[in-house]
C-alpha cells in the first residue's frame, strides 16, 4: 500500500498498518494500526502513543471490513474523510497478541497453522476444552497441540525437581486432557497425523513430514543438523552453533558445516522407529528388523501397536504412551 505508519512487532519486519487488517471476505472486530496512527485519531486513552514502533488494537463500535480499515490506516485521508469513531484501544498482551498476530499471518498467507502448549500448571480439563474449542473456531487447516513434560536435565527439570512448578497435572489428568484434544479435533475434521500434529485431509505439514519418514534434509544455517545421503549412505551433519564462527566459515570456505559422518545401519534404524511411529500412518515393518521382531509382536499382544497393510503403527490405546512403547523397541 502507497500509505501507512509502519508498525513492528518484536523484531520481525515492519508491517504497513492496512496489512494487519482482515481479507475481503471477512470483517474483523479488532484492528491494528500503528501508535503513531493513533495519536493522529487522538484516540485519548492510548498510553504511550509517540512509541511509533508499538502496534495499537482498536475495537470500532461494529466488525470492521477491510474497505472501512483502509481510512483508518491511512493518515493521508485525514483532511478529506476525518475519522469517525468511536474507537477503543484494548490492551495488546497477552491473548490478544498472539491473536493480533494470527489475524496478520491469515491476512498475508494462503495457509496458517499455530501451536498452542497444554497440560500447564493449575488447567483444568473445562479451561483446556474451551481454550482449544476457541482455536479450532479459528479456522486453519492445522494445529501443533503440544502436551507440556518436564525432562530431566532441562531448565524446567531442576526447578521441578526443587520443588517448583506447582499445579502440573498428574498423570490421570494429563490422560484426560489428552482424550479431550483428540476428541475436539477428530470432532472439527482435524484428526492428529502426527502426535502432536493436527490437520484436515491434505493439509499435512509437507516440511515436518520429511523427518518424520526419514527423507533428506540439508541444515544450513548455525546449529542446523542435517540428514544427507550420499553414494547411498547416509550421512549425519553439522554446522557450526555461533552465528559469527559459521558467518566466517561461509565467507572463507563457502559452508558453515562443522561435521559430517556415516550413519551406521542401527543408528538409521532406531531414528527411523523413533521418529516414524510419531505418524499415525506408522512405518513399512522391515525397518524394525529380525533383533526387534519379538518385541513388535509383544507390544501387538498387549495392542500397543498393530501391524496393517505392511506397516507398524501405534494403536489408539499406543499413542499416548508412545515413549514407552520406544523404550521397549530400542532398549535391551
Amino acid at each position: 500500500m502507497r500509505h501507512g505508519w509502519p508498525i513492528r512487532i518484536g523484531e520481525a519486519a515492519p508491517l504497513l498498518p492496512i496489512e494487519t487488517t482482515s481479507a475481503n471476505n471477512v470483517r474483523a472486530g479488532h484492528a491494528l494500526i500503528s501508535a503513531a496512527r493513533a495519536e493522529t485519531l487522538r484516540l485519548g486513552n492510548q498510553r504511550g502513543a509517540g512509541q511509533g514502533n508499538a502496534p495499537v488494537l482498536i475495537r470500532a463500535a461494529g466488525p470492521i471490513s477491510l474497505a472501512e480499515a483502509l481510512p483508518i490506516a491511512d493518515p493521508a485521508l485525514d483532511p478529506v474523510t476525518p475519522m469517525k469513531g468511536p474507537f477503543r484501544v484494548e490492551s495488546l498482551v497477552g491473548r490478544n497478541a498472539a491473536v493480533a498476530a494470527l489475524e496478520i499471518a491469515r491476512s498475508r498467507f494462503e495457509r496458517v497453522s499455530f501451536d498452542l502448549i497444554y497440560a500447564r500448571q493449575d488447567q483444568g480439563v473445562d479451561a483446556w476444552r474451551d481454550e482449544l474449542a476457541r482455536a479450532l473456531d479459528f479456522g486453519t487447516d492445522h494445529l501443533s497441540l503440544y502436551q507440556l513434560t518436564i525432562e530431566p536435565g532441562t531448565a524446567f527439570g531442576a526447578r521441578h525437581a526443587a520443588g517448583g512448578l506447582a499445579g502440573l497435572p498428574g498423570e490421570d489428568l494429563a490422560a484426560d486432557l489428552w482424550e479431550v484434544t483428540q476428541v475436539l479435533t477428530e470432532r472439527a475434521g482435524m484428526p492428529a497425523y502426527e502426535i502432536s500434529n493436527h490437520a484436515r485431509p491434505g493439509a499435512e505439514g509437507r516440511h515436518n513430514l520429511v523427518y518424520w519418514r526419514g527423507g533428506d534434509y540439508a541444515g544450513i544455517g548455525p546449529g542446523a543438523h542435517g540428514r544427507l545421503t550420499l553414494d547411498g549412505i547416509r550421512h549425519a551433519t553439522e554446522t557450526l552453533a555461533q552465528p559469527g564462527a559459521w558467518l566466517e566459515a561461509v565467507e572463507t570456505r563457502g559452508s558453515g558445516e562443522s561435521m559430517r559422518v556415516p550413519m551406521a545401519a542401527d543408528e538409521v534404524r532406531e531414528e527411523r522407529i523413533l521418529m516414524g511411529l510419531r505418524l499415525r500412518e506408522g512405518l513399512p515393518i522391515d525397518v524394525f528388523g529380525d533383533e526387534i521382531g519379538n518385541k513388535v509382536n509383544d507390544l501387538v499382544g498387549m495392542r500397543m501397536i498393530e501391524s496393517k497393510g505392511g506397516s507398524i503403527r501405534l494403536t489408539d490405546r499406543g499413542r499416548p504412551v508412545l515413549n514407552a512403547v520406544l523404550r521397549t523397541l530400542l532398549t535391551g
